[in-house]
């Protein structure tokens, strides 16, 4: 008799596998998507990114940025894919400070490793400014793309290929009025 219920508790295990594995699945899910928010600060965390990768951050001229829009990850990492993004800092051709800064890489290396804590869909925040360079004149109209993984700014990268072609830009004051 003792036999037969080992046989019994082997084959109700055996069978609820498949549900606790699916439950464990769905709480992975659901805690991801809770995770991959934004905050109400986001562009906070983006002030302080350009703050510390512009080498000159003030008089910023005709700045502006759309709303966090949800994105797939895959059309995120192609943004990612242009060969303009060389040099890794939002200031890479006028000669910006560059490197690592809290919350996030620049030229978009870290994408691959937030998937995989997040996976799916990424905020980003779409903008466009006239920064100064190096030498104290303005470099023209630049495009960035920030993405933002478990609500927090995780990249930025220039000139994002095809992401930010439809948004749609309000001013921003915010970056206009950064100082030193």
């Amino acid at each position: 008799m003792s036999n037969s219920r080992g046989s019994a508790k082997r084959c109700l295990r055996a069978a609820s596998w498949p549900l606790v594995s699916s439950v464990v699945q769905a709480r992975r899910i659901a805690r991801s998507r809770s995770r991959n928010n934004i905050r109400r600060n986001y562009k906070a965390e983006l002030l302080q990114y350009f703050h510390g990768s512009l080498s000159d951050p003030t008089k910023i001229r005709e700045a502006a940025i759309a709303d966090p829009v949800l994105k797939p990850v895959n059309e995120i990492r192609q943004s990612f894919g242009s060969a303009d993004n060389s040099g890794g800092s939002a200031d890479s051709s006028s000669g910006g400070r560059g490197g690592r800064k809290r919350g996030g890489r620049s030229g978009g290396s870290d994408i691959n490793a937030s998937e995989r804590n997040f996976p799916g869909e990424r905020y980003v925040v779409c903008v466009r400014y006239n920064a100064k360079g190096l030498d104290g004149h303005y470099t023209g109209v630049k495009p960035g793309m920030a993405v933002y993984a478990g609500g927090r700014f995780n990249d930025f990268t220039e000139h994002p290929k095809g992401t930010c072609d439809q948004a749609e830009f309000k001013p921003f004051p915010e970056l206009e009025k950064l100082s030193r």
